[in-house]
């Protein structure tokens, strides 16, 4: 699947920015999204429970920056962008040891970003994620 420049136009006009590559060039569905507030995004345990699980992870809109969120360890996670560097379709992640996938035309990637089989040659982007007692809090920028 490939996204035109015109489906992508188009679909910003029906549906805003935030689901604008979502639906004009496919891939995996979001497991949610968040509101970010002075340039980070949180995510509570309470509205991703998969978090609160080593090796759990979601796929989220943060205020248009797709992204996808994984636990490492107990204090850790790391946050990436959803958006594959082969053509821009948005990842998914199942979770436990399971690479990040690109449904689209099978790219995979590693927990940090790194790609582990094509067509995509670049490597996921990263942002600085924290554990916190309530969620996984992701800096955007």
């Amino acid at each position: 699947m490939s996204c035109s420049r015109r489906a992508f136009l188009e679909a910003g006009v029906r549906l805003g920015a935030g689901a604008m590559l979502l639906s004009a060039c496919g891939g995996a569905p979001l497991d949610g999204s968040v509101t970010p507030a002075g340039g980070q995004a949180t995510l509570s345990f309470a509205q991703f429970p998969k978090l609160q699980t080593v090796g759990g992870g979601v796929v989220v809109d943060a205020g248009g920056t797709l992204l996808v969120v994984i636990r490492t360890a107990d204090a850790a996670a790391v946050g990436l962008s959803a958006v594959c560097t082969h053509e821009g379709c948005t990842v998914e992640y199942d979770g436990g040891n399971v690479p990040i996938s690109c449904p689209c035309h099978g790219s995979t990637f590693n927990a940090a970003g790194a790609v582990l089989s094509g067509p995509a040659r670049g490597s996921l982007r990263k942002y600085a994620a924290t554990v916190g007692s309530d969620g996984v809090v992701v800096t955007l920028g």
